[in-house]
C-alpha cells in the first residue's frame, strides 16, 4: 500500500466500530510471523489490542487457495 502500511489499516478497521465485525484477509509480502510480532508491540506501546485477521496468506499464493479463502468468508 503506498501511502500508509497494511498494519496502520489493518488496525484502524478492527479499531473502527463501523468495520470492526468486517473479516479482513490479508495478503503480504511479509510472514504472519513478523505481523504478528508488529501487532504486539504497537500493543505494548499503547496501542489498542485487536484480534488476529481472519485470515493471513503469505505470498506467493496460489489462485485456487486465494480463491478458497475469500469463498470462505464472502456470503
Amino acid at each position: 500500500m503506498p501511502k500508509q502500511s497494511g498494519i496502520k489499516m489493518y488496525r484502524e478497521l478492527k479499531t473502527n466500530g463501523s468495520f470492526k465485525d468486517i473479516p479482513v484477509i490479508i495478503l503480504s509480502g511479509i510472514s504472519k510471523r513478523v505481523f504478528l510480532h508488529s501487532q504486539e508491540a504497537l500493543t505494548e506501546f499503547g496501542g489498542k489490542n485487536v484480534p488476529e485477521p481472519e485470515a493471513y496468506i503469505e505470498k506467493p499464493v496460489e489462485p485456487e487457495e486465494l480463491a478458497e479463502i475469500i469463498k470462505k468468508y464472502v456470503k
